[in-house]
């Protein structure tokens, strides 16, 4: 990976391990939330000899993956601290990485931080963190207007609570969308899911997954983060069990031969055109067409599609724009649309298309232009998106089994 120019992050303990958190000779006799708490010194000892030894290859350490899952805020702040202390003192120049709550098992990334935030945790950390912060869709839904806001109130939050630090957010686990290869005839869903929902699809097709990607990076994008950590290069399934994975036809970004899918070639679409840009202005057409309006070196664009709340409500509309614009899909490819008097004829459906700008232009002649065509078009069948959370997790269990 350094022989890539990848950058590596080291993780300081998984809280998700619950009571294998650390072994029985670090414990302190105090349990948190799910996790035991290990004695200061041992954790220290833990953090130092770690950050010690790694740093000439590892720069960047987040403290705990998804405290949330396993210790309250008053427990997690001591490791942090503890954390922060030990690491800078092993490598001076290595970067804190912090917080890291996580949208899953119906964590709240937000709350995590405003807890740790309030109670002064941000002073021992250099980066703040968080997983799954727009929620996995369709099974998982904020709805894409809570979304919008959820993203740049943590944002605020950091700046508020750190005024005079700039604590950056990033995504340390980002646009976990399982999806599957397009075998034929195969289950698309993997084994936890399978009975986590009971049978109910759990992986997305190739395009959908692509475009949630887009979309869910083009939110976190407006919302204030800039860096993504990308979860995860392969399904889990491939590295547990290579045969397994290929017949379920699970696959994540790339496949196990190593060939690149869908939502990596749309990612790096996107990627490509957010490089020096900056958000200008995201509005909706309906309450469910959605557009997002940026600057960049080589002109301004747009992005615009609708929100789906499952694979059942793949609508479609026709806007007339007006605009010297070109069009371009998810994947960053021209669609060539013939204009139909002075207007072309822009498809919004759930996979984002790219309205490109000339060099010269103005993002703010986009914009208008995408809101007149919104005022010509009638969205029948949208209707706003509700915030809907996973539900605990329920696992069957039939008598005599």
């Amino acid at each position: 990976m350094k022989g890539y120019g990848l950058e590596l992050m080291g993780t300081l303990g998984n809280a998700n391990a619950h009571e294998e958190f650390c072994p029985e000779w670090a414990r302190s006799g105090q349990k948190s939330r799910w996790a035991p708490i290990p004695t200061q010194e041992a954790w220290r000892r833990y953090v130092q000899a770690m950050v010690g030894h790694y740093k000439d290859q590892i720069k960047y350490w987040e403290i705990i993956n998804e405290p949330n899952t396993g210790f309250w805020a008053k427990d997690y702040i001591p490791l942090m601290v503890a954390a922060y202390e030990e690491a800078k003192k092993a490598d001076p120049g290595c970067v804190v990485v912090g917080i890291c709550g996580t949208g899953d098992q119906e964590g709240d990334p937000l709350g995590y931080m405003r807890a740790v935030a309030e109670a002064g945790g941000l002073t021992s950390l250099d980066i703040a963190s968080g997983h799954g912060i727009c929620k996995t869709r369709p099974w998982m839904c904020r709805g894409e207007g809570p979304s919008w806001d959820y993203v740049a109130e943590m944002t605020s939050l950091l700046k508020r609570y750190a005024p005079n630090r700039n604590v950056p957010i990033r995504n340390t686990e980002g646009v976990k969308y399982c999806c599957w290869s397009g075998l034929p005839n195969v289950p698309h869903t993997t084994t936890e899911f399978a009975i986590r929902h009971k049978g109910r699809n759990a992986s997305v097709s190739q395009g959908l997954a692509a475009a949630y990607v887009a979309r869910d990076c083009a939110i976190e994008f407006c919302g204030g983060l800039r860096v993504l950590f990308l979860w995860q290069f392969r399904n889990e399934a491939v590295d547990f069990n290579l045969s397994s994975a290929e017949s379920l036809g699970s696959v994540d970004f790339f496949a196990p031969d190593g060939t690149p899918q869908a939502k990596f070639v749309a990612l790096n679409a996107l990627a490509e055109k957010l490089r020096g840009a900056k958000p200008v202005e995201h509005f909706g057409l309906s309450p469910q067409v959605r557009c997002a309006v940026f600057d960049s070196p080589s002109g301004p664009f747009a992005l615009l599609w609708r929100e789906n709340r499952n694979e059942n409500d793949l609508r479609s509309y026709t806007l007339p724009v007006r605009a010297a614009v070109e069009v371009q899909d998810l994947f960053g490819r021209p669609l060539n649309l013939e204009r139909a008097g002075d207007a072309l004829p822009v498809r919004v459906s759930e996979n984002p298309v790219y309205l490109i700008g000339e060099k010269a232009s103005s993002p703010i002649v986009v914009a208008a232009a995408v809101k007149e065509a919104g005022k010509q078009a009638e969205f029948t069948f949208d209707t706003p998106l509700k915030n809907e959370l996973m539900g605990p997790l329920r696992f069957a269990r039939q008598e005599g089994k």
